[in-house]
């Protein structure tokens, strides 16, 4: 049973993680992706071994070998010191985002396997400032890399196009 508006703050450390700390979110991760795929294989996500897991999550079988990590696909900006100045001015509603953004509804799992020593999807979403960690512009990134249109913002797309070889060994670079 999942719980969707559990809190994964509450049991984690203050200033921990919950993507690495929170054994309830990696539980409920494995509840909502393990599942039979379209060709009948079953994906299913362990983490029973912390060499393969790194930790975290992983899939390993006749499809793969796939190392997953959780992130929340909101953002208050609570942290960000370059928007200190507009955050300021509305506490109360960065700490209501914030805690909208603390269950299930706001968390996702992505791939970590690296290509070339690359960023993965989510450290590219994190650290490219025209992306600035904003979950919707990733998702159109992604969708334009599959649909072989031109991407906005080249470098995240970069980035990405190497995590997504990963997940489809079929893409061509």
């Amino acid at each position: 049973m999942i719980d969707v508006n559990f809190n994964f703050f509450t049991e984690v450390k203050e200033g921990q993680d919950p993507d690495a700390k929170s054994p309830t979110l990696k539980r409920y991760h494995k509840i909502l992706w393990s599942k039979s795929l379209p060709n009948g294989k079953i994906f299913n996500l362990n983490d029973d071994d912390p060499e393969l897991s790194k930790n975290y999550l992983y899939h390993k079988s006749e499809l793969g070998y796939f190392v997953f990590g959780s992130d929340a696909i909101t953002n208050s900006y609570r942290s960000h010191k370059r928007k200190k100045h507009i955050t300021e001015q509305i506490p109360d509603e960065v700490n209501e985002m914030f805690l909208q953004g603390s269950n299930i509804a706001s968390y996702s799992i992505f791939p970590k396997n690296k290509i070339n020593n690359g960023q993965t999807i989510n450290m590219a979403r994190g650290v490219v400032r025209l992306i600035d960690d904003r979950f919707d512009l990733t998702l159109e990134c992604i969708k334009r890399f599959y649909k072989n249109l031109q991407v906005l913002f080249i470098a995240l797309y970069s980035n990405i196009r190497t995590s997504l070889i990963c997940l489809n060994p079929t893409i061509i670079m």
